[in-house]
């Protein structure tokens, strides 16, 4: 997981989570699944992001995009280069909050010998809301 600004559909999207599914070792069958989780502690109410793959992405790809709490799933979308989703999910009560990308089918790689996927999931602006006072300043991220 990377942060920092990316673009989607053309747009800014700043304070962004970049998840990549990415392939690690030589002729092996390719890692295609990237996910992060967050302990939220059950003291956050909202999670809101505009979640899509960046603008950089292989033009034919197609991802699903995942969020679970405590191993529920909330939401999932099936993504392609150019489309993006708004996010606005309840998460009051929830310990661990867990986005995922899975790329569906193939993609090009850069490296016959060694696959490595180019294109990027960004959940932009993402962000937790809570009662103010009640929450401690930043979710924890925990891998």
């Amino acid at each position: 997981m990377e942060t920092g600004q990316a673009t989607v559909g053309g747009v800014a999207q700043p304070r962004s989570l970049i998840i990549n599914a990415v392939a690690y070792s030589y002729h092996e069958e390719p890692l295609k699944v990237g996910q992060v989780e967050f302990d939220l502690g059950r003291h956050f109410l909202r999670f809101q992001t505009t979640v899509g793959l960046a603008d950089d992405a292989t033009s034919s790809v197609k991802y699903l995009v995942e969020v679970h709490g405590d191993g529920r799933r909330l939401t999932e979308y099936t993504l392609g280069l150019g489309e993006a989703e708004q996010v606005d999910l309840d998460v009051t009560g929830i310990l661990r909050l867990r986005l995922s990308t899975t790329l569906l089918g193939e993609e090009e790689t850069v490296d016959s010998s060694y696959a490595y996927y180019r294109s990027s999931t960004v959940f932009g602006d993402a962000r937790v809301i809570g009662r103010q006072g009640a929450v401690p300043p930043n979710p924890t991220a925990t891998g």
